[in-house]
């Protein structure tokens, strides 16, 4: 005969068993609600709002405080709420796959915040999204791609990340060894040959990317290494912006010349009409860099910044004349060279 207290067991036995089952039921319902669609994260109420809010920006506020003034942006507060109310899987989600690309960028920073390491997977995986838009830090504005900024993002503030060497590391090797772009990935080599240490195993990788996959950027890497056999090349790149320069100064001139001989046409006004679907403005650059005077140039005045050697500096002297701003921002001296 069972005694009281062997009931009292039996019941709060069966109490649990049914509680954990409830709850076996419960979890299934709740994972079923969220994983309602193959491959897709369901999300609150909220945060669709909260996406739909932000998928009607045209750019992307990636700064606290954005403007002459430094105010606090609305789609700023938008980015924040989502990165406190999301979970880790659903930034995920956002960062990799939904079609505005603000979403992206806005899940894609608070995943930096939250989990370095996951940001640098996101970064790596979705290395081949190249829609542009213009990324809004301060008081500057640049058209670059999803990926490209969320790469340079990571890869500029790895202390402040937390960013492990490891992800550091992959990040720099998908930079280096991954096929060059010149419509897509201009800044990106740029930050890259400017950050980069000149290490030995990397210098066959940065002469590949100059001479093979015509990146002008790879200059700037290359010059870090002031081997001798290299500097003709930094000669002859001189050689070939004052070419360019002159050329844009010639179609400038013969420019204004027509414009000062044609009468000028009465002007009609047309009204513009306004379009109903909203259009990201950023493009893709047209032309090749390498035939651009302004970023031949720029490449040429790091390379004198990272390596004055007499010889350099001696050729690069005459693009002051083109752009005299540029060439004594780099605090590129040129006083000992008749000596």
């Amino acid at each position: 005969m069972s005694s009281p207290f062997t009931k009292d067991i039996y019941i709060t036995g069966v109490k649990m068993i049914l509680l954990v089952l409830m709850s076996c039921f419960s979890s299934c319902g709740h994972y079923n609600q969220m994983a309602n669609k193959e491959g897709e994260v369901a999300l609150s109420d909220t945060i669709e709002w909260i996406v739909e809010e932000l998928s009607k920006e045209m750019e992307f506020d990636a700064d606290e405080s954005i403007g002459y003034a430094g105010e606090r942006t609305h789609q700023y507060d938008l980015s924040d709420s989502l990165f406190h109310i999301a979970t880790t899987e659903q930034l995920a989600y956002l960062a990799l796959s939904h079609p505005s690309p603000v979403v992206r960028l806005s899940a894609s920073y608070g995943l930096m915040k939250r989990d370095s390491h996951i940001a640098a997977e996101i970064a790596i995986e979705g290395a081949s999204d190249t829609t542009m838009l213009e990324v809004i830090k301060g008081c500057v504005g640049e058209c670059r791609t999803v990926s490209e900024d969320r790469i340079l993002e990571l890869s500029c503030n790895r202390r402040w990340y937390g960013l492990s060497v490891k992800d550091s590391i992959r990040l720099d090797s998908l930079v280096l060894y991954k096929p060059y772009n010149d419509r897509f990935d201009r800044d990106l080599l740029e930050h890259f040959m400017i950050r980069i240490k000149p290490r030995l195993e990397y210098y066959e990788r940065v002469q590949e990317l100059f001479h093979k996959e015509h990146c002008i950027y790879a200059l700037i890497g290359i010059a870090k290494y002031q081997r001798a056999d290299d500097k003709s090349l930094i000669t002859r790149m001189v050689q070939k912006a004052i070419r360019l320069a002159q050329e844009e100064e010639d179609k400038e001139r013969a420019s204004i010349e027509n414009d000062s001989e044609e009468e000028t046409p009465e002007v009609i006004e047309v009204e513009e009409e306004e379009e109903d679907d909203p259009q990201f403005t950023c493009t893709p650059p047209q032309g090749s860099s390498e035939d651009n005077a302004n970023c031949v140039m720029h490449v040429i005045f790091r390379c004198a910044s990272f390596w004055p050697d007499k010889e350099i500096l001696r050729a690069v002297q005459p693009l002051r004349h083109y752009n005299p701003y540029w060439f004594d921002s780099f605090h590129i001296s040129t006083e000992d060279l008749s000596q």
